[in-house]
C-alpha cells in the first residue's frame, strides 16, 4: 500500500500500488445545473429535473424525479442535459455537506443547486462508487454559504486502477451493495409500517376513545384554542438571539427535529412567530408535508416561521397534549389538505384552518387518551430506533465495503 497525501491540497486515500493517482478532470466532465423557474415545475413527464431532495431520496439511482420538462422546453431554455450513466450531487448549502450521490439511469437535468459529472475513459459504475468516497467539503469555496469550488474539484487526484480491475470492482460492488440495500429496504418498510400504525392508533383514540366505541362532540378548533397571539416586532433589537424552527425542521413522525440559532439582524423575514412550551404548531404552507408538532420545553427564546399557525390550548376545554394528538389524526390532516389551495405550493389560511372540527371528549377522557397514546407511541419510537440503528450499521458496512474495494484493500 502507498499513502498519497496533499497531492491537491487534501488527503487522497491510502491505496494499493496498482492505483494510479489521476486528476478528476482527466476522467470527468462537470455539467452545471440550470435555473428552474417555479412556473415550469409540476410537470409529470418528459426529462426529469432533479433537485437535492430527489438525489437524497434516490437510494443512489436516478430513474425519475418530482418534476419534469418537455424536451422542447429544455432545448429552448438552454438547460444542460446530463446524460445517462453520469453522477449527480448537490453543490451548495447544507445539502452539499450531506454528500449524497446518485447514478443517472436516464438523461436528466438538475437545478442550479446541483451539478453532474460525466465519466469518460473510466467504467461508469466504478466511477460512481469512487465518487461516493469524495467529501465535497474538501472543495468548499470558503464563503458564507458552503459551495463546491469546481476548479479545486477538477484538480483533485483519484486512485484509478486498470480498466479490467474497474469492471471487476463494479460488478462486485453492484452485487454486494444490492444485497445490503435489500436488507436496508426491509428495515425501512418495517419503520413505515410502524408509522402507519402510529397514525391508526392516534386516529382511533381521538375519534372513538379508548374503547373504540365512544362518540364525542365535534368542535371547531377556534372555540378551544387561541392562535397566533404574538410575533416579533420590527423594532426587535438586531442582536436579539433565538432558536428558529422552519417548516423543513418539523415532521409528523418526530415533531421538531432541528433548530437553528440566529440573531434578529440576520434572520429571514418569516422568522417572527413566538411560541411557548406546549403550544401546537401546524404548517399552513406546503400542507402535504404534514408538519405538525407540539413545542417542547426550551430555555433560549424560540421563534417559528410565519408559515406555521401557533395554537395555544384553552386548558379549561382541551389539554395541550390532547390537542397535539388530535391534530395528528388522519381525519384532521385530510381536512387540512382538502381545505388547501394551490397545486405545487398548497396552503391554507389560518382563519380557515381553525374552522376545522376535532372530536372533543371531557378533560378526564382526554387525559386517559393521552396516557394511552404516550405509552403506545413510546413503544413505537423504541421499535423504530432499533431498526434505525440496524440501518445505520448496514450503511456503515456498505461504505466500508466500497472504500476497501475501490482502494484495493480487498480482492474483487
Amino acid at each position: 500500500m502507498s499513502n498519497l497525501y496533499q497531492l491537491s491540497g487534501f488527503p487522497l486515500l491510502a491505496v494499493a500500488e496498482d492505483r494510479t493517482p489521476t486528476r478528476l478532470k482527466h476522467h470527468f466532465q462537470i455539467i452545471p445545473g440550470s435555473g428552474f423557474p417555479i412556473e415550469l415545475q409540476g410537470q409529470t413527464n418528459g426529462i426529469p429535473v432533479c433537485k437535492a431532495s430527489d438525489i437524497a431520496n434516490s437510494n443512489g439511482v436516478i430513474k425519475c424525479a418530482e418534476n419534469y420538462l418537455q424536451k422542447e422546453t429544455v432545448y429552448k431554455s438552454g438547460f444542460k442535459i446530463i446524460p445517462c450513466g453520469s453522477i449527480v450531487f448537490p453543490k451548495i448549502g447544507e445539502a452539499m455537506k450531506k454528500n449524497n450521490r446518485a447514478f443517472t439511469m436516464r438523461d436528466c437535468c438538475v437545478d442550479n443547486n446541483c451539478q453532474g459529472i460525466v465519466p469518460f475513459n473510466i467504467e461508469p459504475r466504478f466511477a460512481y462508487y469512487l465518487s461516493t468516497m469524495i467529501d465535497m467539503q474538501w472543495f468548499d469555496n470558503g464563503g458564507p454559504i458552503p459551495c463546491v469550488n469546481n476548479s479545486k474539484l477538477k484538480d483533485c487526484y483519484l486512485p484509478i486502477p486498470s480498466s479490467n480491475v474497474q469492471s471487476r470492482i463494479a460488478v462486485f460492488l453492484d452485487e454486494r451493495c444490492a444485497k445490503i440495500d435489500e436488507a436496508i429496504a426491509r428495515h425501512q418498510a418495517l419503520i413505515s409500517k410502524l408509522d402507519e400504525y402510529r397514525k391508526a392508533i392516534i386516529t382511533k383514540a381521538v375519534t372513538k376513545g379508548i374503547d373504540g366505541n365512544s362518540v364525542f362532540d365535534r368542535v371547531p378548533i377556534k372555540h378551544i384554542v387561541r392562535y397566533n397571539l404574538e410575533s416579533l416586532p420590527e423594532s426587535t433589537p438586531k442582536d436579539f438571539e433565538f432558536d428558529y424552527i422552519d417548516i423543513s425542521s418539523v415532521s409528523y413522525e418526530k415533531g421538531v427535529e432541528t433548530m437553528e440559532r440566529m440573531k434578529f439582524d440576520n434572520a429571514p423575514s418569516r422568522a417572527r412567530r413566538t411560541v411557548k412550551p406546549n403550544d401546537v404548531i401546524i404548517s399552513t404552507v406546503r400542507t402535504y408535508l404534514k408538519a405538525v408538532a407540539q413545542i417542547p420545553v426550551f430555555n433560549t427564546p424560540l421563534i417559528v416561521s410565519t408559515g406555521f399557525i401557533v395554537m395555544t390550548a384553552i386548558e379549561s376545554r382541551i389539554t395541550p397534549s390532547y390537542l397535539g394528538y388530535a391534530v395528528k389524526s388522519e381525519r384532521f390532516i385530510n381536512d387540512v389538505q382538502v381545505g388547501s389551495y394551490g397545486i405545487s405550493y398548497p396552503a391554507i389560511k389560518a382563519s380557515e384552518l381553525v374552522n376545522i372540527k376535532i372530536d372533543l371528549p371531557t378533560i378526564a377522557e382526554q387525559q386517559e387518551i393521552v396516557a394511552l397514546l404516550d405509552e403506545k407511541c413510546a413503544a413505537i419510537d423504541s421499535a423504530k430506533d432499533r431498526h434505525t440503528q440496524l440501518i445505520s450499521k448496514l450503511e456503515e458496512y456498505k461504505k466500508s465495503l466500497i472504500y476497501n474495494a475501490v482502494t484495493g484493500k480487498i480482492e474483487c
